[in-house]
């Protein structure tokens, strides 16, 4: 692709979580930058407030439509050209979101922050054919699938041992939810309910029986 070459979008964008997104369509030569012609196409549409943003992201269109959880996202630097963008996207449009403004969880896997500069060098013919949202989006299952298996054996190895502390990765699991339903914890950390309650108990978190539901306490002063 040369820099006179035209590249062309017609991509869905969304503000926070709309129902409704709309299709953005712009188009530029391959070295123009995108957050130009966003911002020009967004000011087509009459929505200049939105127009001036440098906080763009994609996510795979499965999570804006609440099919999967919304840690697969990407974060544009703001210094993409259309080539770059038309490489991270992928062949098909429909596949992603573009949006503004927060939503979800930006913390996501380690993987999904890697920097579109870094990712371009060593994988470029890959990205070509998927997109890097799709490429990130599929490494990002993995890591979450060996993360369960980790999860699942150390809450063995806790529940075995008979300790009261938690420590490492049972931890930080246990605290990235607010409450837990008895179901999700047997299901994430493959714990009977007496061991379960244990845990939660040890991580600061109570049990409602009425709904079957552990919450964590409030902190002093919370």
């Amino acid at each position: 692709m040369t820099d006179d070459e035209p590249v062309s979008f017609d991509i869905l964008y969304a503000f926070g979580r709309s129902v409704n997104p709309v299709v953005l369509r712009f188009s530029g030569r391959s070295d123009d930058l995108a957050r130009t012609r966003i911002g020009d196409a967004l000011r087509h549409l009459s929505r200049p407030s939105e127009a001036d943003g440098n906080d763009f992201k994609l996510s795979p269109r499965a999570a804006f439509d609440g099919a999967e959880e919304d840690t697969l996202f990407l974060h544009l630097t703001g210094e993409e050209t259309l080539a770059q963008l038309r490489t991270i996207v992928g062949p098909d449009d429909s596949a992603v979101v573009l949006r503004q403004g927060g939503w979800g969880d930006s913390s996501g896997t380690e993987v999904l922050n890697w920097v579109v500069s870094d990712f371009l060098p060593f994988s470029r013919t890959m990205l070509e054919v998927y997109g890097a949202v799709e490429v990130m989006r599929t490494a990002g299952r993995a890591i979450e699938s060996r993360r369960n298996r980790e999860t699942l054996r150390e809450a063995k190895y806790w529940a075995l041992s008979g300790n009261s502390e938690v420590y490492g990765l049972l931890r930080s699991q246990v605290d990235s939810m607010h409450s837990w339903t008895a179901q999700q914890v047997k299901s994430q950390f493959g714990l009977e309910l007496h061991d379960a309650g244990r845990l939660m108990a040890a991580c600061g978190y109570e049990f409602d029986r009425s709904d079957e539901t552990f919450y964590r306490r409030r902190q002093p002063g919370s």
